[in-house]
């Protein structure tokens, strides 16, 4: 089977420029600064002792801030230490 294409090069080049460019601004905004590096669920679950399943629940119950990077979640250093802050207040307010 081949697949054939009705495009000059201008008109290619354009559609290939504007696809790139909706793509990337699609990203979740912790994706494009190079500076902060993100966090998969197994990586917040060696962080704080729990399994990556319990941190994607919690991603679902707003508990921690997620954003989602093509099929996954990933998680900034600033949500993860907010989350951990969260977590230990509610710990001192059960005592």
């Amino acid at each position: 089977m081949q697949v054939s294409f009705d495009f000059a090069g201008k008109e290619l080049e354009e559609l290939v420029r504007e696809t790139v460019i909706a793509t990337i601004n699609a990203l979740p905004p912790a994706l494009l600064t190079t500076a902060q590096p993100v966090y998969s669920h197994a990586d917040v679950a060696r962080m704080t002792g729990l399994t990556p399943h319990t941190v994607h629940e919690h991603r679902k119950e707003g508990r921690i801030e997620g954003s989602r990077a093509g099929k996954k979640y990933v998680y900034t250093r600033e949500a993860i230490l907010a989350y951990i802050a969260g977590q230990s207040q509610q710990r001192n307010r059960k005592r």
